[in-house]
């Protein structure tokens, strides 16, 4: 099963402002969550929010959502709390390169595109705070 990760800037109306399509975060799902919890408690799937609408069992079902429970609209996010996860996300790759690389947590040859990733959801978020609008995490499963 392979995720894309999109950071996804809206107004109120649930325009897309800004985006950034980030496959090697995605990739490395399971990295990204385990250090975001480690660093702040909660990984990146909180930032994931399904409406009813947007929930397909078949992709989704494996996330253990109860559709009921799902928001009729989805949640979205303060800019500053998402650069400040991804700015200590970068960090940390960025400090301990190669115990991730020699761990096999990340492919060598991966790893200079999962930092760039960061760097563009960097880019979005802070579009985002400077225009004063929220943001999300989308996931596509495929």
């Amino acid at each position: 099963m392979q995720q894309v990760w999109f950071f996804v800037v809206v107004d109120a109306h649930e325009r897309k402002l800004a985006y950034a399509q980030c496959d090697f975060m995605g990739i490395y799902a399971d990295l990204m969550n385990r250090l975001c919890a480690e660093e702040f408690g909660t990984g990146w799937m909180r930032f994931t929010t399904f409406s009813q609408r947007d929930y397909n069992k078949e992709l989704h079902g494996h996330l253990d959502l109860d559709p009921q429970q799902l928001p009729s609209q989805r949640m979205q996010f303060e800019p500053a709390d998402g650069l400040l996860r991804l700015a200590h996300l970068k960090q940390r790759l960025l400090s301990h390169e190669k115990t991730f690389v020699t761990n096999d947590f990340v492919r060598a040859s991966d790893f200079g595109e999962l930092v760039r990733d960061c760097d563009s959801a960097i880019e979005t978020l802070q579009k985002g705070q400077d225009t004063g609008h929220k943001w999300f995490l989308d996931v596509d499963v495929s």
